[in-house]
């Protein structure tokens, strides 16, 4: 709609990208660690004194010699400050994000279309955990990589050069050995071949090193990485129904967080609207693929990359399946993408200014919802970290977490962290009367927060403020018709 294509308008879109990253994603520098942060920083800091551990299988969690490599080079640099390790993700999330755009330009898709892709899968809040949680940046990780062999195999399509088929495969290998799901980019590698109309002799001449490399190192990892987290995944894997279940639901989510984070929306629960939502996403991705011949690249994307985590254990994973959602949302937000802008053409078809006006109003509100679903996510992740640092007994810590996490935007959070944070607190003789008493003032009748302002009282010496919360405790008991409340406080 009146873009042009040159180096100047690159580098403004390069410019623009980075200060939206800065917006949204700015703030995760002041975040601590979280989840298996810790467990792959003791084997980088093994590393650190022999190298050769980054491709060991006594990892504990083996099968990523590639990310094992970035967490060598990072733990150089950083060492133990989470700081440095969150901004380097960032960088690469938005490194990701700008491939992507070039990506989609060079398989086809118009200038304009192209960067609202790239712009929407850098906001897109749906697989925040995976730019939130450093051990989550082997995603990232096999992402770019994936990509820089898609468009080094794209390039030998059109020359006809099976030099660059040679070399998208040994891309490929890395990116397998940074996160074994891109085995599944072998599947989108197909459809390019298939719709260039080449020759047969051509086409198989260009695919055998593609799928040889993937079953070679499918074969490495079962055998030398037998324990690899992928492996040990497919190996417990639920019954047929709840897979194709998990599928959908996993696409649901895709559309109901792609750039919101709903408050009503429990990210851990499989849910049957969000299944129902999923299921009609796939259908409407299948109908664009008659319609728009590229969006059967990106549709079948979205099916290949989105296998290998069918089978996940989520529990006890809060943020749900969002940091398996990486890969898959590059074709949501192709496809969203895709709509905004066709949609914006038809509807100013007789006037361009008002279709580029439609179009620029449209992806400004996504952005501006995005940044703030994505700043609303964070308190998820600073739930998390919390739990996780109670967990290895380190209270202060996860108590200041915790904290965090309610200032932030209690609104978001699982109904146990006020539990976690009044019970963590009292193996050290800390109250969390204030945040409580915070928290009842716009709830006042909640039993729940009642109880357990009755039951910080207990830490206190006085004798009668003592009698005042016991007194609170049995108030919050009979106000209460449900049975959680007792069991809360027989944890408390």
């Amino acid at each position: 709609m009146g873009l042009r294509e040159n180096l100047s308008t690159w580098c403004l879109y390069g410019l623009l990208m980075a200060g939206l990253t800065f917006g949204a994603f700015g703030n995760l520098s002041t975040h601590l660690f979280d989840g298996e942060d810790t467990q792959y920083l003791r084997d980088a800091a093994v590393s650190q004194r022999d190298f050769s551990f980054v491709t060991s299988p006594d990892r504990i969690y083996p099968g990523r010699p590639t990310f094992n490599l970035y967490l060598w080079v990072a733990y150089k640099l950083f060492e133990d400050d989470p700081a440095g390790y969150h901004n380097l993700q960032v960088c690469l999330h938005l490194a990701v994000s700008l491939l992507l755009a070039f990506t989609f330009r060079r398989l086809g898709s118009n200038f304009e279309l192209s960067l609202i892709g790239g712009l929407l899968f850098l906001l897109n809040v749906a697989h925040f955990r995976a730019v939130h949680w450093i051990s989550c940046t082997n995603y990232l990780l096999a992402l770019f990589l994936g990509l820089t062999a898609l468009l080094l195999y794209s390039h030998g399509l059109r020359t006809r050069n099976s030099r660059w088929s040679y070399a998208a495969a040994a891309v490929l290998a890395v990116a397998i050995f940074a996160h074994a799901s891109t085995v599944a980019i072998t599947l989108p590698l197909l459809i390019l071949t298939l719709t260039a109309k080449l020759p047969k002799l051509k086409v198989i001449h260009l695919l055998i090193p593609q799928f040889a490399i993937a079953g070679i190192c499918g074969v490495l990892l079962i055998f030398v990485y037998p324990k690899a987290p992928q492996l040990v995944m497919a190996s417990r894997a639920s019954q047929p129904v709840d897979l194709v279940l998990n599928l959908f639901w996993f696409w649901g989510r895709l559309i109901t967080t792609a750039h919101w984070l709903p408050e009503f929306l429990d990210l851990a629960e499989t849910t049957v609207w969000e299944c129902t939502a999923g299921f009609f996403f796939f259908g409407l991705s299948a109908f664009l693929s008659v319609r728009h011949g590229l969006s059967v690249l990106w549709t079948v994307w979205l099916i290949a990359i989105s296998l290998p985590f069918v089978g996940s254990d989520l529990w006890p994973n809060v943020p749900g399946p969002s940091r398996y959602l990486y890969l898959s949302s590059l074709a949501s937000s192709f496809i969203l993408a895709w709509m905004i802008y066709e949609l914006a053409k038809w509807l100013g078809r007789k006037r361009i200014g008002l279709a580029r006006a439609l179009l620029v109003s449209t992806v400004t509100m996504l952005v501006s919802s995005s940044i703030v679903g994505l700043r609303r996510a964070e308190a998820v992740s600073l739930y998390h970290s919390g739990w996780n640092y109670i967990t290895n007994q380190e209270y202060e810590t996860g108590l200041g977490q915790l904290r965090r996490a309610i200032t932030h935007n209690s609104s978001i959070l699982p109904p146990d962290v006020y539990l976690r944070l009044t019970t963590s607190g009292f193996i050290i003789g800390k109250s969390a009367e204030g945040i409580l008493k915070k928290a009842l003032a716009d709830h006042p009748t909640s039993p729940e927060l009642n109880m357990l302002l009755g039951a910080s009282a207990f830490l206190s010496t006085d004798e009668t403020i003592r009698q005042s919360g016991e007194k609170r405790v049995w108030d919050a008991l009979e106000s209460s018709k449900s049975d959680k409340l007792l069991r809360w406080n027989t944890a408390v």
